[in-house]
Parts: C-alpha cells; sequence; structure tokens
C-alpha cells in the first residue's frame, strides 16, 4: 500500500468516525407535514463490512437545510428505499445486520421520492459496499461424482466442496480446502488434497485404483469438517478367454 492511499484511507477513516461520534444530533425529529424534500449529493460509509454487521451510512445535501431525502438500499437479498431526515444538510442511516446477512454488493443510491420509477436525483450520490463472507462454519460436506468407477488406475470421480458461513454464504475465494481419501482394502492407503475455494467452491479429481472396494472421501476447511462420503471402486468386465477340450480320457467308473 502507498503512503498516499494509506494516507486516504486514513483521513476517511477519521471523518467516519467523527460522523459517527457526532450522529446524536441527526437524530431530532422533523414533521414530515412541514418538510420539503432535498436532493442528495454525497453518501459516505465504509467500502467493505464484514456479513451480519451493522453500520451507520451518511448523507449530505447541498444546502444546511433541514428537510427529509429518499435513498434506495439494494443487495442480493433486498431492495426498499427509505426516508432520511436531513438535519442541517446531513443525515444518518443505520444499515441493520439483518440488511447484511447475505455477501455480495449493497447500494445505496439517492432516488425521487414521488417518481414511479427508480430516479436517481444526482448520478454521484450513490455508494456501493462490499459484504465480506464470514469464516467456515456449516458442515464441510464433499459432493462425490460418480459415485461408482472401475478399478483400473485410469477411470476417475471428483470430489466438489462448498463451504459456507453461519449464514449460509459461500467462504471467500481461496479459502483451503483438504481432502483426504481413504481406502479401506489397501493397507495405509490415504491420499491427502488441497483445493481452494474458486467462484463459489473447490474441487479436486480423484483417481483410481487397481484394487476394488469402497474409498471413503472427507473434506475439512478452516478447522471444521462434516460427514465422510463413499465411493465404489468396482471390477472391469471379464477378460475374453477360451476353453480348450481335454487331452486326457476318463473312464465312466464314477471314480475316475
Amino acid at each position: 500500500m502507498t503512503k498516499i492511499s494509506f494516507l486516504s484511507r486514513a483521513i476517511a477513516t477519521c471523518l467516519l468516525l467523527t460522523l459517527i461520534a457526532n450522529s446524536d444530533a441527526l437524530l431530532a425529529k422533523i414533521d414530515p407535514s412541514q418538510a420539503s424534500w432535498l436532493a442528495i449529493n454525497i453518501i459516505t460509509g465504509p467500502n467493505q463490512i464484514d456479513v451480519g454487521t451493522a453500520t451507520p451510512v451518511f448523507v449530505f445535501t447541498e444546502s444546511d437545510e433541514d428537510g427529509l431525502a429518499m435513498v434506495l438500499v439494494r443487495s442480493g437479498a433486498h431492495a426498499f428505499r427509505e426516508e432520511v431526515e436531513i438535519i442541517g444538510g446531513r443525515g444518518l442511516i443505520d444499515i441493520g445486520k439483518e440488511v447484511t446477512f447475505h455477501a455480495g454488493l449493497l447500494t445505496i443510491d439517492a432516488v425521487q421520492p414521488n417518481a414511479h420509477e427508480l430516479e436517481a436525483l444526482d448520478a454521484n450520490a450513490s455508494h456501493h459496499m462490499a459484504i465480506e463472507p464470514g469464516q467456515t462454519s456449516q458442515p464441510v460436506v464433499p459432493l462425490i461424482g460418480p459415485r461408482t468407477i472401475r478399478a483400473d488406475d485410469q477411470d476417475e470421480t471428483m470430489a466438489v466442496v462448498i463451504p459456507a458461513d453461519v449464514y449460509g454464504n459461500v467462504v471467500a475465494d481461496g479459502t483451503a480446502v483438504d481432502l483426504t481419501v481413504t481406502r479401506n482394502v489397501i493397507p495405509n492407503s490415504t491420499e491427502r488434497f488441497t483445493a481452494n475455494v474458486r467462484n463459489l467452491l473447490a474441487w479436486s479429481w480423484i483417481d483410481s485404483e487397481t484394487v476394488t472396494g469402497t474409498a471413503s472421501v472427507a473434506a475439512s476447511a478452516e478447522g471444521v469438517d462434516g460427514r465422510v462420503i463413499e465411493f465404489l471402486e468396482v471390477p472391469l468386465p471379464p477378460v475374453s478367454f477360451t476353453l480348450l477340450e481335454p487331452r486326457t480320457s476318463m473312464v465312466s467308473n464314477g471314480r475316475t
């Protein structure tokens, strides 16, 4: 990180903390019947938060007037309008944790208060916030397919794992998933693989052995594991063979 970007982030953090410290001044109530609608020209808040976290977002108008403004809050699971009370040219939006249960992008835009369409009052009056997923929390169970393969050292099956946090969000890309394959019919036969989550899942091919039997696959991520899944390694079709006529003769006496 460069000195300039570090300084910019530090200044933005100090500004946000100052706004939070002075947010009590924004809690005064405005009579809607007496208020005028104001246009928001700045929306500011954190650029990134953890999933399931409540956070304040601040809005500013061009003047220091009191009044009301309208914003549209959108995420992958929510979309709603909210009136914002403006005191002295600024207002506060409380984004509750129930809005941030789903990882992804949350967008806050200034909109027309009475428009049928969701029209923006100002193209610059918007804020984007990345909601980052949490650590692995739910049981990590591999999906195996196919569940039956030939024991010929050439056939293969695939293990797919989708580790999720406490809210059901797939964990972040790059999270390591450990896979362990155990074959009970082969002494000390244990294979270990590591696959990283990429685009919502982690996966790995598993090659067959040359001995038939049942193989067990276990998966774990960030210290969380789950149910073991099995697949079968079965014999190949019989090889061709020829029956030969016996070259010796036998006497039909019931003893030969």
